[in-house]
């Protein structure tokens, strides 16, 4: 890890982004770059109270992970893809405290404004 609190944040993003990747999720930090379908990495925010935090890393990060499809025009292709994606993910992140899934949302990217599940996750950092 870098040298600071906000190098950890990247590590920690990185890290999952690498971890999607294996998983069979394209994911990207960058909106231009989402694959879709796909994954887009959001950081919310950072807390370095809990015990062992300090300024150059040691707490957690509030992530939101936008789980995206191509908006066909058809629900039941939409839900399904969104559905397997939710299915890979899952086993790799924990989610934030007393967050629903929320799975009517959508996101408006640089190709377009496509459907959406949003997940709050938690980094540790």
């Amino acid at each position: 890890m870098g040298a600071g609190a906000g190098q950890a944040l990247l590590d920690a993003v990185e890290d999952l982004i690498e971890s999607l990747a294996g998983a069979g999720v394209g994911a990207a930090l960058d909106p231009d770059s989402v694959p879709i379908p796909g994954a887009w990495v959001s950081p919310r925010t950072l807390d370095l109270t809990g015990d062992g935090a300090t300024l150059a890393g040691g707490g957690t990060a509030a992530v939101h992970l936008y789980l995206v499809a191509s908006d066909s025009g058809e629900e039941s292709y939409v839900l399904a893809t969104l559905a397997g994606l939710l299915d890979k993910v899952l086993p790799l992140v924990t989610l934030g405290d007393l967050e629903d899934i929320d799975v009517g949302s959508s996101l408006s990217l640089p190709t377009g404004i496509v459907p959406a599940f949003r997940l709050q996750i938690t980094l540790d950092i």
